[in-house]
């Protein structure tokens, strides 16, 4: 799942982190990173690190749960060791907001949603995933 989960950045302020992991305790307990499940491999680790490095870094916010909000919805992530080949399939709101989209169109990210899906192809692209 995606989600924005919130890690203290200080004693007095807590900063709100995109994540991508699993939701072991529900929608209400946080995303926990794959990485220390040792039935999972290295190349969907891989895929969890760059979407986490894309996440923070872009104008489209992870959905949250809590306030029912946000465009990055899920990931669901196939590969062949034979092929040698990984699919990634985001599941996202629409750009436009779709139904129940804002008044004040907050939610429209049109005029961004081409170049943050060519930033995240290329960013999931740019090197092999490690087998």
């Amino acid at each position: 799942g995606m989600e924005g989960v919130e890690t203290p950045a200080s004693d007095a302020v807590v900063k709100k982190v995109p994540a991508v992991g699993f939701l072991p305790q529900g929608w209400n307990g946080g995303v926990y990173p794959p990485h220390c499940l040792q039935n999972m491999p290295d190349w969907a680790c891989s895929v969890a690190d760059i979407m986490n490095d894309f996440l923070p870094t872009s104008p489209l916010p992870p959905y949250d749960s809590k306030v029912h909000s946000g465009f990055f919805r899920t990931i669901t992530i196939r590969c062949s060791l034979r092929t040698r080949e990984c699919m990634v399939i985001v599941l996202h709101a629409p750009a436009k907001g779709g139904v129940g989209a804002k008044e004040d169109r907050s939610d429209d990210y049109t005029d961004v949603f081409e170049s943050e899906k060519q930033r995240l192809v290329d960013m999931l692209t740019k090197d092999a995933l490690p087998t």
